[in-house]
């Protein structure tokens, strides 16, 4: 289930199939994920030398497992895309969106949520371009939520909500 804002859904609608840069491919979706405890993570953010997820510590930083791989599986897609052009790094985003939900797929039988944000004015001036495309994901779990799809329509930002299903 996608389920995206009015934002999103004009970008999504015109989307052209752009392959996503070597290096985000390689860093990324040909390293996999790693599961520690009842956490996914890419393998590329888990830091290697933990071999358990410490609850304590993401109880009193993220309140939940969710929060938790949220704030570690999110990385910025335009570090990967300079001089790409506004549209090129959407469409990459989304290329990108669609392989790690075909890898995940491959991996696991349970859903994750992808959360695609893309912006292209500065929040702190809207008379600045500072295009911005942040991907994080969590597995999805029972009375764990990161962002609410009712949201969706009220964030400045395009949102699009991948369930992995």
């Amino acid at each position: 289930m996608i389920t995206m804002s009015a934002g999103m859904r004009l970008l999504w609608n015109n989307k052209a199939k752009k392959e996503v840069p070597l290096v985000l491919k390689a860093d990324y979706l040909d390293k996999g994920f790693v599961v520690v405890d009842d956490c996914v993570f890419f393998r590329q953010e888990w830091r290697k030398n933990l071999k358990h997820v410490n609850l304590d510590v993401v109880y009193s930083f993220c309140n939940d497992l969710t929060g938790y791989e949220c704030s570690i599986n999110k990385f910025h897609i335009e570090d990967y895309c300079e001089g790409y052009s506004n549209e090129d790094l959407a469409n990459i985003s989304f290329t990108f969106l669609e392989e790690f939900a075909e890898l995940w797929r491959a991996n696991f039988d349970f859903p994750c949520v992808a959360i695609l944000s893309l912006q292209f004015v500065s929040i702190y001036d809207e008379d600045e371009i500072v295009p911005t495309a942040v991907f994080k994901f969590h597995k999805k779990r029972e009375g764990e939520v990161w962002i609410e799809p009712e949201t969706f329509t009220d964030t400045r930002e395009c949102v699009l909500n991948n369930r992995g299903q």
